[in-house]
């Protein structure tokens, strides 16, 4: 069938776009609105995405599928509000990666030309930009492949040595592919699909090939060393040496480019090598566990505060996460000229997750671990030799009551993000959520890092949420915020000492969904778990909202801790926001919506509660039980969907309860036999937990479902949840003589990006819930 476009109140929605995003210039001079592109048309996408080795990228111009794109900029001064569009550019330049020099005064970004990338700047006092060289950028890794030099005056740019990106063709084979294993005495992580033989190896090795450069801002180019295969690539803070890290052969036939062997050194700025850090090996045989890593220097980068120093982390449990360990990383550094002994630094019971430096005498580091849901913060001074830290906070990341907020940054004069303090690191600045019993109010604390003690500096309003979105003078408290009413769209603030705020931005609404309404909704699960979801009601008139057909879009969370998901909540005061494939369409279609009400899935001794089909039962039929209670919410006319692991919920759902009147599918998968070494948050594997596979697999209790059911799956989902999954379920429905219907988005992947598939997705959504439903409420 052809392309189809949804109601003209559902297409004018999608159509009206998204408020811009916003880069703040680190004093706070300069704000950078950034308007999205468009969606891509199936035309371009129909010009193909090549796959190698986890790599994904658009053959004409090298530029990677993961680079968003920019469509428009405008500057603005934070001083006297004038705003200006960055003229100069080609025509429907397509803009990626926007990043301020390290004074403020330039802007540097890549445009996406015919058949290259390009590196363009721009001054912040005209906005004129203007191409910086000819040559091509190497944009074909997810990554920017640029940065500014500390003194503003050029950048270090990694440069294609390929011309063309086009994929060979096709050859007549050599011979089988052969693959072995148990080498390793060790059961060991599941591959996800490496380089299948020689020929793509060579292809592999030509678009990933670039040579770092420094080029100055009259276009000079001086190229720094030889061409490699590198991944990354940062000059220190004085600008006197480079990190990089490059692939090495041979390439895993098994598994993505980011587990192949890989060579960390330092360069000085003439291409030489001063320093190998590591020559790692395949990674390839990682044993299972989500936090298992691979031995020897991993995280390599310069230290923020000081000229040159080299810091990286080191397993100390070799690496294996279902190893027991008291000490599982270890911090090491390596200070310029780099002959030295790496020098050993503090301990961590955990995975590093990042350090955030500020200065000899105080960093900060945080350590988690993914199987108890452990985060440990605590501050280090990086120059004593004793390597003591002291502990700061000790949490679960799954509560939010307790939840201290983040460590804010600003950029020193290098252009290196450092802790943000008024008093020389004897204070630091949180940032926290604000999640409460009495709902989520976002604030700023100052932390004395001597003894722990905080004290609230400011805190959001309750008939307004207010986040911190830039912290200009943390000495008399000046920020910029981010202030939203269910009414008003977000809009940024300037707050003045003592109290005082000035609108800076007058974005306005991009939809006309600002009258609907906003309920939260009360539920206790049957086993006495006590929930909370946000109900969405069409009608600004309390007389129209009732009656009304529900859709329940999902995607579960899953707790370790029974308690979790009660302090799991958002504001009242939060604007309806309208992303492509958000389910708050049909409200404009007189639905009520409940978008991703609370239906959590606690955890057992086996890591995955075996319990979950029951939970997730229990939950729906306890939200569904309290709207239809209060009148809202029509019984009959409720239709339960999600995207992805949201989609296996709800035809889980549809198999195991009789809830619901019709679903929709996009992107799941149904059989887990098919993901046999875990999902979501199960690290258990199919061997270890044979009937919980079986039991929450859709597919094998098909002949249960019988309400309709939508399956919407993209044609090149290269995920766990491949096409087949929603054909293999549509399949076995069509058997049984169910009600259903598949459609296949062609040239999609797991999140459809094409304005013509998008568009087609709510048609066939809307349609399905019409025919199955019921028409729009009156």
């Amino acid at each position: 069938m052809n392309y189809q476009r949804p109601p003209p109140e559902i297409a004018a929605l999608f159509l009206a776009g998204q408020t811009p995003d916003v880069l703040v210039e680190s004093s706070g001079r300069w704000l950078l609105f950034l308007e999205k592109a468009s969606h891509i048309s199936i035309e371009e996408l129909g010009h193909g995405h090549v796959a190698v080795a986890g790599l994904e990228f658009d053959p004409r111009t090298g530029r990677s599928a993961h680079h968003e794109v920019i469509a428009a900029m405008q500057l603005m001064s934070v001083l006297d509000k004038t705003q200006r569009p960055i003229t100069g550019l080609p025509p429907e330049a397509r803009v990626s990666h926007a990043i301020f020099s390290p004074d403020g005064e330039r802007l540097a970004f890549g445009v996406t030309r015919e058949d290259r990338v390009e590196l363009w700047v721009a001054d912040c006092r005209d906005a004129g930009a203007r191409r910086l060289m000819t040559e091509r950028v190497c944009a074909v890794l997810p990554g920017p492949a640029y940065e500014w030099l500390p003194d503003g005056r050029g950048l270090l740019v990694a440069l294609a040595t390929s011309e063309s990106y086009t994929p060979p063709s096709e050859e007549a084979p050599t011979g089988p592919r052969v693959q072995t294993s148990g080498a390793a005495g060790k059961a060991v992580r599941p591959t996800l699909g490496g380089l299948r033989d020689e020929r793509q190896t060579r292809y592999f090795e030509k678009i990933c090939s670039s040579s770092a450069a420094i080029v100055s801002l009259d276009g000079t180019v001086r190229r720094v060393g030889e061409p490699t295969l590198c991944t990354e690539l940062s000059v220190s803070p004085d600008g006197r040496y480079l990190l990089r890290e490059s692939l090495q052969p041979p390439y895993s036939q098994l598994d993505h480019y980011d587990t192949f062997p890989t060579r960390v050194e330092i360069l000085d700025m003439a291409g030489a090598v001063v320093r190998r850090i590591a020559d790692l090996p395949n990674a390839d045989s990682l044993t299972q566990g989500r936090h298992s890593v691979m031995q020897g220097p991993r995280q390599a980068h310069w230290r923020s505060d000081v000229p040159a120093t080299v810091c990286w982390v080191e397993a100390q449990d070799g690496g294996d996460a279902l190893a027991s360990a008291a000490i599982r990383d270890q911090l090491f550094d390596l200070a310029a000229p780099f002959q030295d002994q790496p020098r050993p630094g503090i301990a961590l019971p955990l995975r590093l997750a990042s350090i955030q430096w500020f200065s000899g005498s105080l960093a900060v580091v945080t350590e988690s671990w993914l199987p108890t849901r452990r985060e440990i913060i605590s501050w280090f001074a990086p120059d004593d030799l004793t390597n003591r830290k002291t502990l700061m906070f000790d949490r679960s990341v799954e509560t939010g009551f307790d939840d201290p907020g983040t460590f804010m940054e600003t950029h020193n004069a290098a252009g290196r993000p450092i802790l943000l303090s008024a008093d020389g690191g004897a204070h630091l600045m949180l940032q926290g959520a604000g999640v409460s019993p009495d709902g989520v109010f976002p604030f700023l604390e100052s932390y004395e890092v001597a003894t722990g003690r905080h004290e609230r500096l400011w805190q959001s309003g309750a008939h307004a949420f207010e986040v911190p979105f830039k912290v200009l003078d943390p000495r008399h408290l000046c920020f910029i915020a981010s202030k939203e009413t269910p009414r008003e769209a977000p809009e940024l603030f300037l707050h003045h000492p003592a109290g005082a705020t000035q609108r800076l931005t007058s974005f306005g609404s991009k939809h006309s969904l600002a009258m609907t309404q906003k309920k939260l909704i009360k539920y206790t699960r049957a086993d006495g778990l006590e929930l909370g979801a946000t109900l969405y009601l069409p009608y600004a008139d309390d007389a129209k909202n009732r009656d009304l057909p529900l859709l329940m879009w999902l995607y579960p969370e899953d707790f370790l801790d029974p308690e979790a998901p009660e302090q799991a909540t958002e504001s009242s005061q939060l604007f309806v926001r309208l992303p492509p494939q958000s389910p708050l369409y049909w409200l404009a279609r007189g639905y009520a919506v409940f978008d991703n009400p609370m239906l959590p899935i606690i955890g057992g001794a086996g890591g995955q509660g075996d319990s979950w089909v029951t939970q997730i039962v229990s939950g729906a039929q306890a939200a569904i039980d309290a709207v239809v209670a209060s009148g809202l919410v029509n019984r009959h006319r409720v239709a339960v969907g999600g995207h992805s692991f949201g989609a296996f919920i709800a035809v889980n759902l549809l198999a195991h309860s009789k809830l619901f009147a019709a679903g929709i599918a996009q992107s799941g998968a149904y059989n887990r036999t098919l993901t046999p070494f875990g999902f979501q948050f199960e690290e258990r594997s199919l061997w270890e937990a044979r009937s919980h596979y079986l039991a929450v697999s859709p597919l094998l209790y098909a002949d249960r479902i019988k309400a309709p059911l939508l399956l919407i799956h993209g044609a090149e989902d290269r995920t766990t949840t491949q096409p087949a999954q929603s054909e293999n379920l549509f399949a076995a429905l069509r058997a049984l003589g169910a009600t259903a219907r598949l459609c296949v988005l062609p040239h999609e992947g797991h999140q459809y990006r094409a304005h013509e598939s998008l568009l087609h997705v709510l048609w066939e959504m809307d349609a399905w819930l019409s025919a199955h439903v019921g028409p729009r409420a009156p």
